[in-house]
């Protein structure tokens, strides 16, 4: 190599030299040495100097160019049969100075295609290319992956090679036919230009693990009713984890969609939740019956509430990714119903029936419909049915049971109603048994011949009555008559 002069003092000349580099050359480096001869001038003369300098000389393996940095998922992991899925794969530059026309040729497992040609080979070119981060050992992946993915969708214009150092960042997009989850390797090919013109091919394995997204998630009620008492609740929330494998990190977040029922403390936490196993979440509910007069613009108690839900849960799958599944749950407000039974109602026993007489009260808010009373006694029942009782009403009954035995104990007295949901409630209460006396009376009865005599008697009577009535009348008339014949 030849540099022109003057080379004055304090200035610097760079000096390119061509070598060959023989096949059986193994790479790593290798000592040399530069040899400088130079004329230095001084005044009107001068003298020739030889400069010996040692050099290394480091003779790069082409196959160890890229290093593997990262890959896996975009948006986590896929279903298993699903068209269009996103895996990122992440390569550095480690050894090249300069490449141009760069593109990675893979060949995909079985049942695993390439969306846009719909074949398991072919070519892709990078996505993104990135400078050099010199703090990425210090990054996490999550981090080193938001910092890649965020660049421009394409290579920017006007960047024809990349650095030693720089991240190219390749995206696969695939459709998936699989029946089972898979755990194997993409191989490809990285196509290259290195500075010197020389065109390379390095093989590279991608592992790809394909566990499925847990699609087949339940979330779903494990009661269809809430049931109220003094204001409170309690729903069930049941979560079935049909996945192949464990969700971790889970939070269900339960949002209320209707006014009159707010849940407290909607957040709920679990680590993990095994596959196949069914967990509760149990959520304390207040009732709000303000806001449901002013939601519905209704100013008295309203009956049929329901109360809908949306329910999130998220977690993170096998790969670590965070998913997310929203789904609605709906569920009946039970009725504000409260019957109860009198404390004054009575059980009495008399010549072999039971009599029940009562009164039913509706202390709720809420119309009980079909009320019956049944009275029960050992095998022995009897029935009345009442009909519709309103709230904040009363309604008396009586109930009536013939019994071939005496009974001793108590009675079982069952009220039976139902709801606007036709759903069925039933009451027990037990009763004693009252025994009430039965009184006596004694009959005389006379023999035959007395009553003869009592019979002959009365005729006696009668007619001395007759006659002494007629003889006062007889004496009446004759002694008027007298005395209007003397005048």
């Amino acid at each position: 190599a030849y540099v022109a002069g003057p080379i004055n003092s304090l200035q610097t000349f760079t000096l390119s030299f061509t070598v060959n580099i023989g096949e059986d050359v193994k790479p790593g480096i290798y000592p040399g040495i530069v040899k400088i001869s130079y004329y230095v001038h001084s005044g009107n003369g001068g003298i020739r100097r030889t400069l010996l300098l040692p050099i290394a000389i480091n003779i790069s393996d082409p196959a160890k160019a890229f290093d593997l940095v990262q890959y896996g998922w975009v948006n986590g992991q896929p279903p298993l049969k699903i068209h269009g899925a996103e895996y990122y794969v992440i390569l550095r530059n480690s050894e090249i100075p300069s490449l141009t026309g760069l593109y990675m040729e893979v060949s995909l497992p079985n049942n695993i295609t390439l969306s846009t040609t719909n074949t398991s080979t072919g070519k892709i070119v990078p996505k993104t290319i990135t400078p050099s981060i010199p703090s990425a050992q210090q990054l996490s992946q999550n981090q080193l992956l938001k910092i890649l993915m965020q660049q421009t969708t394409t290579m920017p214009q006007g960047q024809t090679s990349i650095g030693k150092g720089d991240f190219a960042s390749f995206v696969i997009k695939m459709n998936l036919y699989l029946k089972h989850p898979v755990n194997t390797h993409i191989h490809a090919e990285i196509h290259f230009i290195d500075h010197w013109g020389s065109k390379y091919s390095v093989p590279i394995d991608v592992p790809l693990i394909i566990t499925g997204v847990p699609v087949k998630l339940s979330i779903l009620p494990k009661s269809p009713v809430v049931v109220f008492n003094n204001g409170t609740g309690y729903i069930d929330v049941l979560v079935v984890n049909k996945y192949v494998g464990e969700i971790y990190d889970n939070y269900l977040v339960l949002i209320p969609q209707s006014p009159n029922i707010i849940p407290v403390d909607n957040v709920k936490y679990m680590d993990v939740i095994k596959s196949g196993e069914n967990v509760t979440f149990r959520y304390k509910l207040i009732y709000n019956p303000i806001a449901v007069s002013q939601y519905m613009g209704y100013s008295g108690y309203m009956q049929g509430l329901s109360a809908i839900f949306r329910v999130a849960l998220i977690y993170r799958d096998l790969s670590g990714a965070v998913n997310v599944y929203n789904t609605t749950l709906a569920a009946k407000v039970s009725p504000f119903i409260d019957i109860e039974l009198a404390k004054d109602s009575v059980v009495k026993y008399k010549n072999g029936v039971i009599y029940v007489n009562g009164l039913l009260i509706n202390y709720g808010i809420s119309e009980a419909r079909s009320v019956y009373v049944k009275v029960v006694y050992e095998n022995y029942s009897s029935l009345s049915f009442l009909g519709d009782i309103d709230p904040a009403s009363q309604t008396a009954f009586r109930v009536e049971l013939k019994l071939p035995v005496i009974p001793k104990g108590n009675v079982t007295v069952i009220v039976g109603y139902r709801d606007e949901y036709n759903s069925q409630y039933i009451r027990k209460y037990y009763l004693p048994i009252m025994h009430e006396e039965v009184k006596t009376f004694t009959t005389i009865t006379a023999q035959a011949g007395g009553v003869i005599h009592y019979y002959y008697l009365t005729i006696i009577a009668v007619v001395v009555f007759l006659g002494g009535v007629f003889y006062v009348l007889y004496r009446y008339t004759s002694k008027a008559f007298k005395q209007r014949k003397t005048t």
